[in-house]
C-alpha cells in the first residue's frame, strides 16, 4: 500500500519517473498559453470599446450599418471594420 497517493489516475512513481524538466515545461507552455489568449481576447475587447466610446452619440442601428458599410468597403471582418473606420476617425486611437 506504498504510493497509493494519486493525482488524477496517476500515481506518485509515475510522476516522479516523468521528472521535474517535463513538469517544468508543462506549467510554463500553460502560462504562454494562457497569456497569449488573454491578449487575443482583450485586443478584440478593447477595439470594440475604443469603438462604442468613440461613437457614443450615434445610435446603434446607425453605427451596425456603418461597420457593415467598412466590412464591405475593405472586405474584411467585423474587428477589422471598426478598426479601419478607427484609424480614418483618429489614427492615434488604434494602434497596429
Amino acid at each position: 500500500m506504498q504510493n497509493e497517493i494519486g493525482i488524477i489516475g496517476f500515481e506518485i512513481r509515475a510522476l516522479q519517473k516523468m521528472g521535474w524538466p517535463f513538469w517544468l515545461f508543462t506549467i510554463v507552455a500553460f502560462v504562454i498559453l494562457l497569456a497569449m489568449l488573454r491578449r487575443i481576447s482583450f485586443k478584440t475587447q478593447n477595439i470594440e470599446t475604443t469603438f462604442r466610446r468613440t461613437f457614443c452619440l450615434t445610435d446603434d442601428e446607425m453605427m451596425e450599418s456603418i461597420i457593415e458599410y467598412y466590412m464591405g468597403k475593405h472586405d474584411c471582418c467585423r474587428q477589422d471594420a471598426m478598426r479601419q473606420l478607427l484609424r480614418e476617425v483618429d489614427p492615434d486611437l488604434v494602434r497596429t
